[in-house]
């Protein structure tokens, strides 16, 4: 039995997230394949997580799982009484703790050069 993992069909797809949208480019063209609003995101950056199969995204306070092939809401979870900013993904299997501790840095250096400007020096 091979220990390579099984074709997903997506190997060849960039995922971006923006603006309360996810969309899926074509790595070698650039050709959009699908453009996936995300409702009651606003224009939230997306977040996002591929694992097994789905891609996890979130924007505005809401989490979703789509179809990676074909941009569909499997599933959404609008986290009732956590608020409406910013949100963060991973799971167990996620690299993605550097990535998420450097922009949490940033937009620390951001605030405070926006708290420093507003201030006057």
């Amino acid at each position: 039995m091979s220990s390579e993992p099984a074709s997903t069909g997506v190997e060849g797809t960039l995922f971006v997230g923006t603006h309360g949208h996810v969309v899926a480019l074509c790595k070698q063209t650039g050709k959009t394949l699908w453009d996936r609003s995300l409702p009651s995101t606003g224009y939230s950056v997306a977040a996002i997580v591929y694992e097994e199969g789905r891609l996890f995204c979130a924007a505005g306070g809401r989490v979703f799982a789509l179809d990676p092939k074909s941009g569909e809401i499997l599933w959404e979870n609008p986290l009732r009484g956590l608020g409406m900013g910013l949100v963060f993904l991973t799971t167990a299997n996620s690299n993605n703790t550097e990535a998420l501790l450097a922009l949490l840095a940033q937009s620390a250096r951001d605030a405070q050069q926006r708290a420093h400007s507003s201030a006057g020096g």
